[in-house]
């Protein structure tokens, strides 16, 4: 069986995207068309064997065909996607593209491929082969003369574990670089919306609805008012994405759904969107949710699932409910996701996808505007690349009066050995698949190893919670009440796997939800006894890695699927406490999340635990 080797090349000029037409950029061997092929929303060249992995590169473009669109495309000519840099005239777009190769392999040399890089198996996690960020000028005398040309690439090993050459790009740096104008909003929103727009990603899977001329216009304001001098947000033209169950003015508020289509348009902003708003923050689009954010797992029938990042080629779940908003960051879509969190939703996919996913106490943020499932289990929280970008979110979101005032931000200060961490050794540990279990050890190794104090601690609480939650919980019994009245009328349009957990709430009477409000509280009583005197508690975020999509299929499977990676994470919900999933494998392997939970209102204490843990257990993910 033929191997499949990706590629994947963004070209910018003047740091300005050219992907005009869509379709990614990819580097094909020299003098050998190939037989490409489009697989999990990538685009992909059948190589026989390791020792016929290409020694020569140049640079061709996946034509966006119907052929393309089918499966099946051919290589067509760089100028699809330079041909707005030079006059127009054939023979320079021709000279232009022989300019760039040439001091491409000028610049780069001829890459070359270990032929041992691929032995063994397609399925062995081979690691990236190599990645390259190269920048050069244009000479004068010809089409482009004098334009600053970059060349990123990401490959993809057999395996599929995609590898950016890129690295995460934080709200400080953007920040920053926005305010010294070395970037505009304008190319930042620019350039998500070539990603979101692009036929081979994920875009149209991770957004229901995109602002594109709305973001645009944002944007050029916010560079006119920076060129002028004007005093800004820091954060202003920094664009985000909103998951789908938040009020935007003007929009019906669908939450994943089809139900709701034709409802009444909101009359404004939910309090979260319009505090992002306030701050400069440019809305890009709303993103797609599992159906009314009652799953773990992010899978939509109605809109399609946006793929993980990690073995896209297989088609691997991101993890929900705020599956879009995970995909919209890993995808460089938007530099941050706002989402909300019942029982996991910000932390699941952030570990499964690999980046940082915050939930913070519930009554932090309002909830004002937000579409609900549990009214006493939920809560707004970010998603994005570093516990910085999510601490910053958090700030604005909390309303706090300054997000970089030492009375609101993290401790930035904290060493290792200031640490006081619990790590959990019951329940949370159960039916670890090995890279989980690896990962996490290897974490709290790391942790000790820089001094931080590790303390095993047993909460015995945890095991009565699966007969605590037998008939659905709070989170079916709040949101059946809820939607009995559409379930009656038209439940034939839910997911029948969403409406079947809902229902169960029909089994809960008065007596039993009141109940069960106060066996919560005596639960979270016993447990802040036994673990108030940490920064934070330790534990792998899920259980598992990112799953196939295709093993899902069968509704057993998703049951059992959905209900593991819940466990963990929905611990922390209903004991009303803040928690942050951050990245703890090593890169070019599956996302594995390390959290860090603590009790309600220790939201700063444990962002601060998290920022110094996040470098001690970063692995180059």
């Amino acid at each position: 069986m033929p191997q499949l080797y990706t590629c994947q090349c963004a070209v910018l000029m003047n740091g300005v995207s050219h992907e005009r037409m869509g379709a990614d950029i990819v580097v094909v061997p020299e003098g050998r068309v190939g037989k490409w092929r489009v697989v999990g929303g990538r685009v992909h060249r059948d190589v026989s064997s390791a020792n016929d992995a290409p020694s020569t590169f140049r640079f061709r473009r996946a034509e966006t065909s119907a052929h393309a669109r089918h499966g099946v495309g051919h290589a067509a000519g760089m100028r699809n996607c330079i041909k707005t840099i030079g006059s127009g005239d054939r023979a320079d777009t021709d000279r232009l593209e022989q300019n760039i190769e040439s001091r491409m392999t000028r610049h780069t040399g001829t890459p070359r491929v270990a032929r041992n890089q691929y032995r063994g198996s397609s399925r062995h996690r081979a690691t990236v082969k190599r990645s390259f960020n190269k920048e050069f000028q244009l000479p004068s005398g010809g089409p482009g003369a004098g334009s600053t040309i970059t060349i990123a690439s990401q490959e993809v090993a057999p395996s599929g574990a995609v590898v950016t050459s890129q690295p995460k790009r934080t709200l400080a740096q953007l920040a920053s670089d926005l305010a010294a104008l070395r970037l505009s909003s304008r190319e930042l929103v620019s350039d998500c919306l070539a990603r979101i727009s692009s036929m081979t990603g994920e875009g149209a899977r991770t957004f229901l609805k995109v602002y594109g001329e709305q973001a645009l216009a944002t944007a050029d304001f916010y560079d006119r008012m920076r060129q002028q001098g004007a005093r800004l947000s820091q954060y202003a033209g920094i664009p985000v994405s909103v998951k789908d169950l938040f009020d935007v003015a003007g929009d019906t508020t669908l939450a994943g759904s089809t139900v709701l289509k034709g409802g009444v348009p909101a009359h404004q902003d939910a309090t979260a969107v319009a505090r992002l708003k306030a701050a400069g923050f440019i809305v890009i689009g709303r993103t797609n949710m599992t159906e009314f954010a009652f799953s773990g797992l992010g899978i939509n029938p109605h809109y399609g699932t946006p793929l993980n990042p990690w073995d896209r080629a297989t088609g691997r779940i991101p993890g929900g409910s705020s599956s879009g908003a995970a995909v919209s960051i890993t995808d460089s879509m938007a530099y941050g996701a706002l989402g909300t969190d019942t029982g996991g939703s910000c932390r699941i996919p952030a570990a499964l996808c690999g980046l940082v996913g915050f939930k913070p106490t519930a009554s932090r943020v309002p909830l004002t505007g937000t579409y609900p499932l549990s009214a006493s289990l939920d809560s707004v929280g970010p998603l994005a690349n570093s516990v910085g970008c999510c601490a910053v979110l958090d700030a604005i979101l909390a309303a706090q009066s300054s997000p970089e005032s030492p009375a609101q931000a993290p401790r930035t200060d904290l060493a290792a050995n200031d640490l006081r961490l619990a790590v959990l050794t019951n329940y949370v540990t159960d039916d670890l698949d090995k890279a989980v279990a690896a990962d996490f050890d290897r974490a709290l190794r790391a942790l000790n190893d820089a001094g931080a104090r590790l303390s095993d601690v047993t909460l015995p609480e945890l095991s009565e919670l699966p007969d605590i939650n037998r008939n659905g919980g709070l989170s079916a019994a709040e949101s059946y009440a809820h939607h009995r009245a559409r379930l009656a009328s038209d439940g034939s349009r839910y997911d029948p796997r969403v409406s079947t957990r809902i229902l169960r709430g029909s089994k809960q009477d008065a007596a039993d939800y009141i109940e069960l409000c106060n066996i919560r509280m005596h639960f979270m009583e016993r447990v802040a006894r036994r673990i108030r005197k940490f920064d934070a508690v330790l534990m792998p975020t899920t259980p598992i890695t990112a799953p196939a999509l295709a093993d899902l299929a069968s509704d057993d499977a998703y049951v059992r699927i959905n209900g593991l990676v819940l466990r963990n994470p929905s611990i922390v919900n209903f004991i009303d406490g803040c928690a942050i999933s951050i990245p703890c494998h090593v890169r070019g392997t599956a996302p594995v999340g390390l959290s860090l939970f603590g009790l309600r209102d220790t939201d700063r204490q444990v962002l601060s635990a998290a920022a110094a843990a996040e470098a001690i257990v970063a692995t180059g993910a």
